[in-house]
């Protein structure tokens, strides 16, 4: 059985969701676990250095994972099913979604925090987006679009056309970052000139008096 370290995911509070250890239940089949019998590993290096472990064993209606957790000096074992739903794709196929042990919430992801998996609304987890301003949006946004091209994400870069890609999509790409990009400078204008006049007001004595009177 896998275990887990006590380490930044047992704080429990509003934090950023990308923080947060996810099971996908996209990727999960993807994988092949969502059939009876098949087993599998989530694995990966904690805080710490040590590695944190998390046994899937698949189904059809269910999966169950199968860890333990560090409370203190000990490990409690963890099992915990988590029921599958699926819907029909309106293209054919199916879709498949977890069910949150917690609240019931149909959802594609369950985020690891403290020692369950939970959806996000359980957890009170948050978007790193939603406590962005205007600039860092357009920032993020920037880069998202130049690692899109296999381009540096540093804004002003070259931006060169991608091997195969053909001339007119790397023209119409190139100019929604450009335009992407100007956002970012006239938002860093903008906060320069609010700087400039908040010092000015700072500095500026009121009319008629002195700092020394």
């Amino acid at each position: 059985m896998g275990g887990l370290g006590s380490g930044g995911h047992n704080h429990l509070g509003r934090v950023p969701v990308e923080r947060c250890r996810a099971l996908d239940a996209t990727e999960l089949k993807r994988k092949g676990l969502l059939a009876d019998g098949v087993r599998g590993w989530m694995t990966w290096s904690g805080a710490d250095g040590n590695e944190n472990k998390v046994e899937i064993v698949g189904g059809r209606d269910a999966v169950v994972l199968r860890y333990a957790w560090q409370r203190d000096a000990d490990w409690v074992p963890v099992r915990e099913e988590i029921v599958l739903r699926r819907s029909m794709r309106y293209e054919g196929g199916e879709e498949t979604y977890f069910g949150c042990p917690q609240c019931g919430a149909q959802v594609k992801r369950l985020h690891l925090m403290g020692h369950l998996f939970r959806c996000r609304s359980c957890h009170r987890l948050v978007h790193a987006s939603s406590g962005e301003g205007t600039g860092d949006r357009a920032t993020r946004k920037v880069q998202k679009l130049r690692r899109r091209m296999s381009s540096p994400e540093a804004i002003g870069e070259i931006i060169r056309r991608p091997k195969g890609m053909h001339r007119a999509t790397y023209d119409r790409r190139v100019e929604v970052i450009y335009a992407a990009e100007q956002e970012v400078w006239d938002g860093t204008l903008r906060l320069l000139a609010r700087l400039r006049r908040s010092e000015t007001s700072i500095n500026r004595p009121p009319t008629g008096q002195h700092f020394w009177a």
